[in-house]
């Protein structure tokens, strides 16, 4: 389950807040990580990856 999966189905709004919250955060972590992907170890595939993953992120945070 992601983040933003438990922020859908939670009931609470704070706890929907923090879990959004906490995608906000993933999303900057990843982003960060893109800045400088050698400088992170990071392979052409894992920066693809991570690419293909902030848009899902980016596009489920502004669904939401």
């Amino acid at each position: 389950m992601t983040f933003i999966d438990a922020a859908r189905i939670s009931f609470d709004p704070v706890n929907s807040a923090r879990s959004l919250g906490n995608a906000r955060k993933a999303l900057a972590e990843i982003e960060l990580g893109l800045m400088k992907p050698t400088a992170r170890g990071l392979s052409e595939d894992e920066v693809l990856f991570l690419e293909r993953r902030c848009v899902e992120i980016e596009s489920a945070l502004a669904a939401f």
